[in-house]
Parts: C-alpha cells; structure tokens; sequence
C-alpha cells in the first residue's frame, strides 16, 4: 500500500487517473456503467457464473461435512486416556488444522506475491477447502459452531480479511501489482458474500466523479478550477521525471586486469 500511495513517486499517475474521470470522461458513460452493475442480472445465483461457483461451493461443503465420517473421526471421543486424563480428538483437531491453516495461508501468501492470477485462485480454493474441514471436524467448539451456523459466508469473510491483510502489511503493501491484485481478487470474494450490496457500492464509486464535476461546474470557477488542477498535473510530472532520475543506477565501469585498464 505504501508503494501505491507514495505520491513523489505515483502521484503524477493518480493525477491522471482523477483528470480522465473527471474532466475528460464523458459523465453519461460513468453513469451507464453503475447503472450496469446496479442492475446486473446475470449475477443471479441461478444463472452462471455465480451459478458454478454455487455448485463448487456447495461441492466443498458437502466434501467437508462428509470427510469426519469417512475418515471415522469422532470429535467427541478420546484419543489417549490416563485414569481421570483423556486427551480428546477435538484437540488433535484443532492441531492438525491449525497446521493446515497455517500451510495454506503461507501458500496463498507465496502465490499473491507472484505475478500469476491462476495460482492465486488455486491458494484461494486451497484455504477455503481447509477452512471448512476444520469447521466440520472442530464443530464442538462454541466459537467453531457459531462459524458453522453462518457458512459458507462467514469462512468467506476469514478469507476476505486474510486478503485485505496482504494488501495492508503483506506484499501487496510493498509491491503496486501486486495491490491491485489482491484488491480486485478481495472484490471478486466480497461478490460472492454479498453480490447486490458489494455491487452497489462498486456503482457508487464510479459515479462519484460525475458528481465532483457537477459541483465544480455550478461553483462558477469551473475554468480556473481546471488551471490550477493542470499547474499541479504539471508540478506532480517534473516530481516524477526528478525522483526517477535520481534513482537511476550509475553506470557500472569495467573490471581490472591485473590493475590496468583493459586493451580496446
């Protein structure tokens, strides 16, 4: 995130990203676009692709759930018994999972850090798959329970926080590609969570630019308002070209031979 938001370094850029949106794009397609994703129906759970997403959702659901009784686990029971000591199976559980979790997050957290979209979505699929396995097999436990009971939203969510972390203080916070990675990746998740609230919010964004644009007009300083904003694009691109010059490595000299410059 800071490699995003370094404006000695990025600023330039973030300048021409707002100029085109809201002094060069025409308000009319910003408009058409939210109401496009405020009335999009082919993101009905009955129709594809959320439809496929549903069923693979559900086909991990019903694996997970299914898993205890194939492999005979019995959360309930004791794993070792000393007299009045038992060691229950929920433990071991909570265990193994604990190690999964901790494998699955490390590999989402390797694969966001590359430049590839697949293998994040395979990492994704991964931690989900575990998340909830370790819901149905720990599923004694109150807090576990209460996750159950919310599913398959609530393990979307854990997800969707492991995500975010990444953009704040994982890679994503280092690295721009990587940002906007993840952060498209975040939205795609939160679509699946809650499509008509998360699709809304996305329409609500993209109409803010006309709205800044009609209040600048009606100010009646509309022309001078666009100087002073050119006199910045202006400043902020002579910052960049001096901050990428600066940071131009100097040219390596040739080696030595045997102390004496090399014969041309």
């Amino acid at each position: 995130m800071r490699a995003v938001l370094d404006l000695k370094r990025t600023g330039f850029f973030w300048w021409g990203f707002l100029t085109a949106l809201i002094f060069l794009v025409p308000s009319a397609w910003l408009v058409n676009v939210a109401n496009f994703l405020r009335g999009a129906d082919w993101l009905q759970p009955s129709q594809p692709p959320l439809l496929w997403l549903i069923q693979l959702r559900d086909g991990i659901d019903a694996f997970a759930k299914g898993l205890p009784a194939v492999i005979q686990f019995n959360p309930q029971g004791s794993l070792v018994t000393f007299g009045n000591f038992s060691i229950p199976n929920v433990v071991v559980g909570i265990v193994v999972g604990l190690l999964l979790l901790m494998v699955a997050f490390m590999f989402y957290a390797r694969a966001a850090g590359g430049g590839g979209v697949l293998d994040d979505l395979l990492a994704m699929l991964f931690v989900y798959i575990v998340l909830r396995v370790e819901g149905a097999t720990t599923a004694a436990i109150p807090i576990v329970k209460t996750l159950n009971d919310q599913a398959p939203q609530s393990y979307l969510i854990i997800l969707l926080l492991f995500m975010l972390f990444q953009v704040v203080r994982g890679r994503g916070s280092r690295d721009s590609a990587v940002f906007f990675k993840i952060l498209l990746e975040a939205l795609l998740i939160a679509i699946l969570i809650l499509p008509r609230q998360t699709l809304d919010a996305v329409a609500w964004i993209v109409e803010r630019p006309t709205k800044l644009h009609e209040f600048l007009a009606l100010t009646g300083y509309f022309a001078m308002i666009q100087t002073v904003w050119a006199l910045i694009g202006i400043f902020s691109g002579v910052v960049n070209l001096y901050n990428v010059g600066r940071g131009a490595p100097t040219p390596a000299r040739a080696p030595m031979l045997g102390g004496r410059k090399p014969e041309k």
